[in-house]
């Protein structure tokens, strides 16, 4: 049951829902001693909710975990709380004023002594809500749900517990501090799933990206080539067939329909096995390049060549890429899933000799329905030249 409610979570969260869960109190519902998320272990001896790099078996689901605090400043824990490195957040979890009824049926009726994690966490909620409705007000976008997690819990933004306090309860979100800071105007970064594509949601090819380019050999000008005013701009057919026992150079271009130029963006493109579902388990790294600035206003921008290593070229075969745009106030989505918007694959046809090359797009990272920064390609791989067929999931 817990697997079921962790993937139902992972699956809203990969969507672009903000995903709030109380941390719970207590080992029996509001008594001591509280849990240490950093010691629970599942059913197969796993530290699953650890969060910490050396921690292989650390799963997270998206979500952001709510620890419960005393109303008084300075914040401390409340004995029962559950705390740990996975909690991201806390609220205050006593003399908090809702509503309430009786035994009459009232409907206007309020308490003050709403506590636990069951009053921290709608306090977090709040905030949430609070950021991403100025955020979308701003951008005309929701593509504030993938960074509420980390802004609300950014301890440089966000208020900490008492200096006293020796366990790990993250921080109470601090909503002056966030709107003045952080959600203003951004970029709204994407790879195209297919020609024609513009950036909003769609129910249209998901793995026929013109945004990921494979060549044997280097172009001298990537721009020039592949970006605004090329004449490719809507060409499909620019990669060739990915070339075994040489270096390959993959180019990653992108739009930006966002109110304002992207620097400082990057790419990083994956290849897969094909599979009817590229889940990131399947990727394996080709690399990462910088992104040139984007422009805002639909400015189709080519990276410098992304030069994929002979060694690492895989054997002949039908494969799939995939492409992943990042900017820090538009970032890619987690290694979750790829229904976002961000993420997408491509295959490749299997042939007898070098592997082939493809082109990749984003899943849309910022619609209710998908997320625009990544996309997968599938194609095969072939001795000679042949026209790259890239593939992406839907956004």
């Amino acid at each position: 049951m817990l697997d079921i409610n962790y993937e139902a979570i992972r699956l809203a969260t990969a969507l672009g829902v903000v995903v709030v869960e109380a941390g719970g109190n207590g080992t029996n519902n509001g008594g001591t001693p509280a849990v240490d998320l950093d010691v629970y272990t599942n059913a197969g001896g796993q530290r699953i909710l650890w969060r910490d790099p050396a921690n292989a078996d650390f799963r997270d689901s998206g979500a952001i975990i709510v620890a419960a605090s005393t109303s008084s400043a300075p914040h401390t824990r409340l004995a029962y709380s559950t705390f740990g490195e996975r909690i991201d957040c806390y609220g205050w979890g006593q003399n908090v004023e809702t509503t309430t009824t009786d035994a009459m049926g009232s409907t206007t009726a309020y308490r003050s002594n709403f506590g636990g994690t069951s009053s921290a966490s709608p306090i977090v909620t709040g905030a949430a809500l609070c950021v991403q409705g100025v955020f979308e007000s701003s951008n005309n976008s929701g593509s504030a749900r993938g960074r509420c997690g980390l802004l609300l819990s950014d301890p440089a933004l966000n208020t900490p517990p008492a200096a006293s306090e020796t366990t790990a309860m993250g921080v109470l979100p601090d909503l002056q501090s966030i709107l003045n800071s952080s959600v203003g105007l951004t970029p709204d970064i994407y790879l195209r799933d297919f020609v024609g594509d513009s950036g909003e949601p769609h129910g249209g090819a998901i793995s026929a990206s013109p945004d990921i380019i494979v060549r044997p050999v280097a172009v001298a000008n990537p721009q020039a080539s592949f970006g605004a005013g090329s004449g490719t701009e809507n060409s499909a057919s620019e990669g060739y067939t990915v070339q075994g026992g040489q270096d390959n150079f993959i180019y990653v271009r992108a739009l930006n329909q966002g109110p304002v130029d992207a620097a400082g963006a990057t790419a990083t493109v994956y290849w897969s096995e094909v599979s009817t579902l590229v889940t990131p388990d399947l990727w394996n790294l080709v690399g990462t390049v910088n992104m040139p600035v984007i422009p805002q206003g639909e400015v189709l921008t080519c990276a410098d060549a992304l030069t994929w290593s002979s060694a690492d070229i895989p054997a002949t075969g039908h494969y799939c890429f995939v492409g992943l745009l990042d900017h820090l106030n538009d970032p890619a989505p987690g290694p979750r899933i790829s229904a976002t918007g961000t993420t997408s694959p491509t295959s490749s046809a299997t042939t007898t000799m070098s592997p082939g090359a493809t082109s990749m797009s984003r899943i849309p990272h910022r619609r209710q329905t998908r997320s625009r920064k990544a996309s997968p390609l599938c194609r095969s791989w072939c001795p000679a030249h042949s026209t790259s067929r890239a593939t992406s999931p839907s956004k």
